[in-house]
């Protein structure tokens, strides 16, 4: 994930990006799609980022044993996501939010209600959060050493008896 700490999602849960606040049509478009990824992966779908959007949706659709109207909602992001990517000139897609909705009640239906305590109270996805604060870390004690290392080699002289 990149950018900073994750915000509210769409439905308001803490450690997804939100949907409705994210910059442009692109933007909005795949926030709405690594939601409908993390709520398929908090159901026991994981992820598979190797695959088109076509596909993974097709995927999240079978093993989430998604129907009707919620698998529908899948495959109109999918195509959404596809246009945000390839097409020259993305329409921004509507209700996007509203089909993460769909999705989300269509796997909350499907599932006992073991899985959707789980993908309640300890979501699979939020190991991103931790990855993301990682990423972050590491990049600060990064600068923090270049900086260090600049600041002493100031200091540094040349030793005695060369020259």
């Amino acid at each position: 994930m990149e950018g900073g700490p994750p915000g509210p999602s769409s439905d308001g849960r803490p450690g997804r990006p939100s949907a409705r606040g994210a910059g442009g049509t692109a933007a909005r478009t795949l926030a709405v799609w690594r939601e409908i990824n993390d709520t398929a992966w908090d159901y026991g779908v994981e992820p598979d980022e190797s695959q088109t959007p076509r596909r993974t949706a097709a995927r999240i659709v079978r093993l989430g044993e998604l129907r009707g109207e919620s698998a529908d909602a899948v495959h109109r992001v999918a195509r959404a996501v596809e246009e945000a990517l390839y097409a020259p000139r993305s329409q921004p897609a509507a209700n996007l939010a509203e089909e993460a909705g769909r999705v989300r009640a269509g796997f909350h239906a499907g599932a006992d209600r073991r899985t959707r305590l789980r993908a309640l109270l300890a979501p699979r996805s939020a190991v991103r959060v931790r990855w993301a604060a990682s990423a972050r870390w590491a990049t600060a004690t990064a600068r923090w050493s270049d900086r260090r290392h600049a600041l002493t080699a100031r200091f540094r002289r040349a030793p005695h008896g060369t020259g």
